[in-house]
């Protein structure tokens, strides 16, 4: 099985349009360089991609209310 950006954008806007609350990591990933956060097989994140993504997260909530 294979995903494309453009499916996985698809998927992402599909979620965003429900208009709960979302960690987007689609597009906050795609504006990091992929080699800090993303190993070499594009899919799995380092650790600096894994500190990322719970900051994320932490904003994400933070911005709940």
């Amino acid at each position: 099985m294979r995903f494309r950006n453009d499916d996985i954008a698809r998927v992402a806007a599909a979620i965003r349009a429900f208009g709960d609350p979302v960690v987007d990591l689609f597009h906050t990933i795609d504006l990091i360089v992929h080699d800090e956060c993303l190993m070499g097989d594009g899919l799995h994140f380092t650790e600096a991609g894994q500190q990322r993504v719970a900051c994320e997260v932490v904003r994400a909530w933070s911005a709940l209310r």
